[in-house]
């Protein structure tokens, strides 16, 4: 698992190096698949990565080297660890393109990779992965969120 998410980080940043080559496309809006029942809270808006960094912290996440990274789309993204990637955006719309353009990439260079199971948390403006599923499930308890388990979730 923590070589996945290991990989995972890698296509995210890969990702974002080939987004920043090429011109900005029009997002459009499309909903993601959630497992999240109906009494889940209101979706939450982040305004930077170290506020949503910070949220992680007071669910209990570990958070012991924390480094900021850059991803094209996201307005900030940063990691604590090699086994978590959190970013923020400027809508839903813009982290589901984010998302959108990671399935592509995997589809292109890992296709074999589709049916790997994932462990993303996709909120009103943000995109937290984390294998941590106990602290991901506090996360989402709080700050609400769509959990994605699979590259088929993501249009």
């Amino acid at each position: 698992m923590k070589k996945l998410l290991t990989a995972f980080s890698c296509v995210i940043v890969s990702a974002s190096l080939l987004l920043s080559c090429s011109s900005s496309s029009s997002s459009s809006s499309s909903s993601s698949s959630s497992s999240s029942s109906s009494s889940s809270p209101a979706a939450k808006r982040f305004e930077t990565v170290l506020e949503m960094r910070d949220a992680y912290i007071g669910v209990g996440g570990d958070c012991p080297n924390w480094q900021i990274s850059t991803v094209q789309l996201a307005l900030g993204s940063g990691t604590c660890s090699d086994t978590d990637v959190f970013s923020v955006y400027s809508s839903r719309a813009v982290a589901d393109e984010q998302n959108s353009s990671m399935k592509k990439l995997i589809t292109e260079t890992f296709p074999d990779s589709l049916n790997d199971t994932l462990t993303l948390l996709v909120g009103e403006n943000w995109i937290l992965n984390d294998s941590d599923l106990e602290t991901l499930f506090k996360f989402q308890d709080l700050y609400g969120g769509d959990y994605i388990t699979s590259y088929t979730q993501i249009p």
